[in-house]
């Protein structure tokens, strides 16, 4: 990954997206959030590099800005396998300090490092993806302490409210974060205890489908101009990867 710090904008959707954004060469944001362009609806996405061009207009501004997240999705990752590592409760083996640090960097460090992930911070468009993991993790990290009680503090109340408002921007940057909820409720299960309120995860999903939905319906067409006629759940897949 460090490598790709010299490298150039690719002319798969890095042209579209930068090069020939008019929108985004003019520093007119107010338009991402008002329309989809190139049949994609992620304002938060084309916000940050709107301004990420207008500070320095170069391919390497954009190849650090993905180091840089992908680092810190690294450091959340960490830092939420630990927490995860130390609420297992009824019938879990008690865990050394020293063991969950352990495991804790051994998962951070296989995300890091993991092939996979070459593709994402090296290409300057996977930039959206990081950036919705970044918000996405930082969602799960405060909601995950969040009581699921019938009258709940107000303290528990803002972590809600904030971690609501990192997942709607996860999906601005990436629609495909929908799923979100469901992965933090099953974590919740996995390590027995209630980190997500079953309320709020419905509500999440119900935000998700609004956005996925909204991406399907401006995607649909431009897949079949650009593909063909295909069927509809390919057309979907296609779509939701967006």
């Amino acid at each position: 990954c460090g490598r790709s710090i010299t490298g150039e904008f690719l002319s798969l959707d890095d042209t579209t997206h930068i090069l020939n954004n008019p929108w985004l060469q003019s520093g007119d944001i107010g338009h991402f959030w008002r329309s989809a362009h190139y049949s994609l609806f992620i304002p938060v996405t084309y916000t940050i590099w709107t301004i990420v061009f207008h500070i320095w207009p170069s391919a390497m501004a954009f190849h650090l800005l993905n180091i840089v997240l992908h680092v810190l999705n690294s450091w959340l990752l960490f830092w939420l396998a630990r927490k995860l590592l130390s609420s297992r409760k009824q019938g879990a083996v008690e865990m050394a300090e020293w063991g969950r640090q352990m495991f804790a960097l051994i998962a951070a460090l296989v995300f890091a490092l993991h092939p996979f992930q070459v593709e994402t911070v090296a290409w300057i468009s996977g930039g959206r993806d990081l950036l919705a993991g970044f918000f996405g993790l930082s969602a799960t990290i405060v909601a995950w302490n969040t009581a699921d009680r019938l009258f709940p503090s107000w303290a528990a109340i803002l972590r809600r409210i904030v971690a609501t408002l990192l997942f709607v921007f996860g999906l601005l940057c990436k629609p495909g974060l929908a799923v979100l909820p469901l992965a933090v409720k099953w974590l919740s299960w996995f390590t027995e205890r209630r980190g997500l309120k079953w309320a709020m995860m419905w509500f999440w999903l119900g935000l998700g489908a609004a956005v996925g939905g909204m991406t399907l319906q401006v995607q649909s067409d431009l897949i079949r101009n650009r593909v063909g006629n295909i069927g509809n759940w390919d057309t979907h897949i296609i779509a939701f990867d967006a």
